[in-house]
């Protein structure tokens, strides 16, 4: 069937093999019965030229939902801007828009571009669209051909994004690209919440933001997404952030799949400096969240449970877990939680607990760690006294910050200090000093200075503020090595 412009209104009769007959530059087919499998063979067909190279316009209404997925199923495709927009040809006399603005593009075998679009037309009728200009050519620039100190600065030039992106591609390309960044030292923060979010920050400052999502509830979300193949996970629906293109959402049907194969992916590809991580309030999955950075066998620089309520075993996971060297548990368990066995080890050595009313004496037998910082206490003055006999009879060597703040009441420092130190003779310390360790950058003046059993010198430096709902009163020492 040759000719110019074919429109047929009732084309339900038109099969696959039919459709491969036409011999046109418009063609419009309504109430077509093609599925989704045969719109998916025809398109192969037209992109690997095997079909009339005539086409230019195609539409074909169809009177079922399309599966956008199973359509373009084996192609790649990029987005179509509005800045990059063209007018249809044909489109006074055929259906739907008349700009190829937020159509597909895919590069044919012969280097043409063609442009794929399924829209809804409306009583359960679907519009596919296939649109070629004939004067466009996709021109690849071939990295591989270029010398290698070329391709270098070509590589070293790019932003994050650009190449990870570009080590999908070949692993040859992934070599590279891991043998150029090699000496670039690359921060990570892994952030916990409604979904997984990995930051990475280069020495140059640029950003690359990936997303692990988990499917939403309405699937024709992934309906607009592309697919890519990630290590041996495939057809992972993703998009670009808009308008920040330096985002890369994807979903997953096991969210934590998609953590754990980014997270080697990025620490095989890139030279991960640092790991901070933070456990944001609506956090989904909290145990899980919890097994996961304890499978991550990796040096982590800090980690944040953000504010929030938390069941006991939770936070009895989250206390007992010895990967969380540097960590601010901001969450409060109940007010009935107790954890008898616990220490402060070697492992947690520089913490910080929002909420601590669960910490007894017991708790303190025995302190591995640098530097703690422990609010809304209960301990009693008298339990406080005891803590610092032990603490300068030099029972805790790793020791060198640890802050106690208690709420509705004033602490007494001749109660706590009882047994350590003469108050009436032992004056203030009113030299300003800055302790400058484990990230904290305080001003120390006002103390009392006690010299330990070991020689080292401890201060005392007590604090009272009043609150808006209740006094709050505590005291931070120094140990100086």
């Amino acid at each position: 069937m040759n000719g110019e412009l074919f429109v047929v209104h009732c084309a339900e009769w038109v099969t696959l093999n039919q459709l491969f007959k036409f011999d046109c530059v418009l063609l419009n087919l309504i109430n077509a019965r093609l599925t989704d499998a045969e719109l998916n063979a025809f398109l192969k067909a037209y992109i690997k030229n095997e079909t009339s190279q005539n086409l230019e316009h195609m539409c074909l209404t169809v009177n079922h939902q399309m599966d956008i997925n199973a359509v373009l199923d084996g192609f790649f495709w990029s987005y179509v801007k509005a800045d990059e927009a063209r007018k249809l040809r044909g489109y006074e006399v055929l259906p739907g828009p008349n700009t190829n603005e937020g159509f597909l593009r895919i590069i044919m075998k012969n280097n043409e571009i063609c442009y794929v679009s399924i829209s809804n037309r409306g009583n359960g009728m679907r519009l596919f669209h296939l649109c070629n200009f004939k004067d466009e050519m996709f021109m690849p620039f071939k990295l591989m051909k270029l010398p290698y100190l070329a391709m270098e600065q070509v590589i070293k030039n790019m932003s994050l994004m650009e190449a990870f992106n570009l080590s999908l591609c070949y692993p040859t390309l992934r070599y590279f690209v891991k043998n150029i960044l090699k000496n670039q030292e690359i921060k990570l923060l892994i952030q916990f919440g409604s979904r997984i979010q990995f930051r990475l920050e280069s020495p140059n400052g640029t950003f690359f933001y990936f997303q692990a999502c988990e499917y939403p509830e309405d699937l024709e979300v992934l309906e607009e997404c592309m697919r890519m193949k990630i290590k041996n996970a495939s057809k992972i629906p993703f998009h670009f952030n808009k308008p920040d293109k330096n985002y890369l959402v994807t979903y997953w049907r096991d969210v934590f799949k998609g953590a754990t194969i980014f997270r080697s992916l990025v620490f095989d590809l890139f030279n991960i400096r640092s790991v901070r991580v933070g456990v944001m309030k609506e956090a989904v999955h909290g145990a899980a969240v919890v097994n996961w950075i304890n499978r991550m066998n990796t040096p982590i620089e800090h980690v944040q449970f953000d504010r929030g309520t938390v069941d006991d075993t939770l936070y009895s996971q989250i206390i007992d877990s010895e990967n969380f060297q540097n960590c601010s548990i901001l969450k409060k368990p109940s007010e009935n939680f107790k954890s008898p066995e616990f220490r402060f080890s070697r492992a947690h050595v520089n913490w910080q607990l929002q909420h601590s009313h669960w910490i007894t004496l017991e708790n303190f037998s025995d302190i591995g760690s640098s530097c703690l910082v422990l609010k809304g206490s209960t301990l009693t003055d008298r339990e406080v006294n005891s803590l610092f006999k032990n603490l300068i009879s030099g029972k805790f060597p790793n020791l060198e910050l640890m802050v106690l703040e208690v709420n509705g009441r004033r602490m007494s420092k001749a109660v706590t200090l009882d047994g350590i130190t003469d108050l009436e003779n032992n004056a203030l310390n009113r030299d300003a000093r800055k302790f400058k360790r484990f990230g904290y950058n305080i001003s120390v003046r006002r103390t009392i200075d006690v010299q330990m059993a070991t020689g080292e010198t401890c201060s005392f430096m007590f604090h009272r503020m009043n609150g808006v709902e209740e006094v709050q009163s505590g005291v931070h020492v120094f140990i100086w090595k």
